[in-house]
C-alpha cells in the first residue's frame, strides 16, 4: 500500500542569536550543564522528578524531546540529525521543583535555544508512511490477555510486542530509527496482541 502523509517538519539552523519564537512561554531549568561529550562510551538517559540527565546524546535527539517531534520530522545538518554523529552532548539539568517528565523534556527548548543559538521554523511537506494491514487470511497472532504491555527480543533481531493495541503497535514502530517514517494502523483490528 502506498500512502503519503502531510506532516510538519521542523527545520533547524544555527544562528548567532537566540531564536525568537511566537510560541507560549515555557518553564526553564533552575540550573543546567551542557557540554560536549568526551567519553564516547555508552549513553545515559535518566529522568527524575526534578532532574534530567542525558549523556552522550546527539543534538537531534534533544530537539526531538524538546519539541515533541520524531526523527523523520527534523531536518538539519548531518552532525545534528545523524544518529551515528560523533558530535554528542551531555546535558544535566535541574528544575526548581518536581515536574512531570514531559515538562522536563519541554524545558529543553529554551535551553537549546540559549546554549546552541538554535533557530527553527516549521514547514509542511509530504512524508512516505508505512501502513499495517491485515493479510487476506487475517492475523496470525492471538488477542492479548489484558496484562501489562511488554516488548522483548525474539532472538533473531526482531521484537515481540505483548498486549499492544494495533494503534499502539503502529505508534511504537514509528519510534524505531530503522523504520524512519510514520506507521499507520490500517488493520481494522481491535484489542491487544500477544506477539507481532
Amino acid at each position: 500500500m502506498n500512502l503519503r502523509l502531510i506532516g510538519i517538519a521542523l527545520a533547524i539552523t544555527m544562528t548567532l542569536a537566540p531564536a525568537q519564537t511566537n510560541s507560549e512561554p515555557r518553564s526553564e531549568f533552575e540550573a543546567a550543564s551542557v557540554r560536549m561529550n568526551q567519553t564516547h562510551g555508552g549513553t545515559t538517559r535518566g529522568i527524575e522528578p526534578d532532574r534530567l540527565t542525558y549523556l552522550n546524546i546527539t543534538l537531534g535527539e534533544f530537539i526531538e524531546m524538546a519539541y515533541g517531534v520524531r526523527h523523520y520530522q527534523v531536518s538539519g545538518p548531518d552532525w545534528v540529525v545523524d544518529f551515528g554523529s560523533s558530535e554528542r552532548y551531555d546535558i544535566v539539568a535541574k528544575a526548581a521543583s518536581p515536574v512531570s517528565s514531559q515538562e522536563l523534556q519541554r524545558m529543553l527548548a529554551p535551553l537549546l535555544a540559549e546554549r546552541f543559538h538554535l533557530a527553527l521554523h516549521r514547514e509542511t511537506h509530504e512524508l512516505s508512511v508505512y501502513a499495517l494491514v491485515a493479510g487476506p487470511k487475517g492475523p496470525k497472532f492471538k488477542p492479548g490477555d489484558g496484562g501489562p504491555t511488554h516488548i522483548r527480543g525474539d532472538g533473531t533481531g526482531g521484537a515481540i510486542f505483548e498486549n499492544y493495541s494495533m494503534d499502539n503497535l503502529a505508534a511504537s514502530l514509528s519510534l524505531y530509527r530503522s523504520v524512519g517514517r510514520p506507521v499507520l494502523n490500517r488493520t481494522g483490528l481491535e484489542g491487544g496482541t500477544t506477539s507481532a
